[in-house]
């Protein structure tokens, strides 16, 4: 008697398959922070983050920044000075399916 069975192995693969495309879905369109603006593998899974951490070599601090640019609601000012920057900041942007990440530390502390 073989340890592992086709047919066993076939229906584990499929219940693991069914129930990552169904995680995807949850956190794309029905996870609570899904109204967040931000890429959307960084709302999928964590591996993106942990892509762009350990094989590209990005800080997280260099990747909030360009997120924030890319993704934040107030993306027409030009960037000029130090000060230019913070202010063309969006607000909250989510980095993964469960974490969502402030330009500023009184974006918490503001009602919405």
């Amino acid at each position: 008697m073989a340890l592992f069975s086709l047919p066993g192995c076939l229906t584990a693969l499929a219940a693991i398959l069914t129930f990552s495309v169904w995680r995807i879905l949850y956190n794309l369109y029905f996870h609570p922070l899904s109204r967040f603006p931000g890429p959307k593998l960084a709302a999928c899974s964590r591996l993106w983050l942990a892509y762009r951490e350990l094989i590209r070599g990005e800080s997280l601090g260099d990747l909030r920044v360009e997120l924030h640019r890319q993704y934040g609601a107030r993306k027409t000012i030009q960037a000029v000075t130090s000060i230019d920057i913070l202010l063309s900041l969006g607000e909250v942007v989510r980095l993964t399916p469960n974490e969502v990440r402030p330009s500023q530390l009184n974006a918490l502390f503001s009602p919405l």
